[in-house]
């Protein structure tokens, strides 16, 4: 069996090609990955923390900085918008079935 982490983080400066808003993105290689998490909110850490330690396959939904930890907290948290896309811990919770994960 394989591990697999699932994360949402904070990351206003990271690569948004690399790790688009509240959209899960599926990373092989966390250490190459982390060179695009930017330096700002908990992405890039969380990303050098987990390197450190081991090599899984992660998914990562990254979700804007809030401009109070309350709005922070509620970023990461999520939902579902109007118009039915998910955001924040609901986007990685549909990662299975977008990215084809177990």
């Amino acid at each position: 069996s394989t591990a697999i982490v699932g994360m949402v983080c904070t990351g206003d400066d990271a690569d948004a090609s690399v790790f688009p808003l509240n959209k899960p993105v599926l990373l092989t290689d966390v250490l190459t990955a982390s060179g695009k998490a930017g330096e700002s909110g908990t992405l890039a850490r969380s990303l050098d923390a987990i390197a450190d330690q081991a090599k899984p396959v992660t998914v990562v939904v990254r979700v804007a900085q809030g401009e109070t930890e309350a709005e922070t907290t509620s970023n990461i948290i999520g939902g579902v918008t109007a118009d039915g896309k998910k955001t924040g811990i609901k986007a990685l919770l549909s990662a299975q079935s977008q990215l084809g994960l177990k």
